[in-house]
């Protein structure tokens, strides 16, 4: 099966920066902006290695992670999942 290409572009979380007093998010609003960070901060390790292509998930959440004795032991439900060019340099 040949997976989609994608980028590491995240516009929609972007965005939330914006929003930070938005009702929803109003008194979450520095663990979102913390959360953001921590995003970026691993989009900037990811980029920093030179791979030609990487396998990315997409829809990953709680649901789709199994865990044992604190440790992930499976990745399920990979119906989203992207083939990524990733830059070198």
């Amino acid at each position: 099966m040949e997976l989609p290409h994608a980028t590491m572009d995240e516009p929609e979380i972007w965005a939330l920066r914006e929003r930070l007093d938005h009702p929803w998010i109003k008194d979450r609003s520095s663990e979102v902006l913390d959360n953001i960070g921590r995003l970026e901060r691993t989009i900037a390790r990811a980029c920093a290695r030179c791979v030609s292509r990487v396998v990315c998930h997409r829809d990953f959440g709680g649901y789709n992670i199994l865990i044992d004795d604190g440790r992930v032991v499976a990745i399920l439900d990979w119906d989203h999942a992207v083939l990524g060019s990733m830059m070198c340099g």
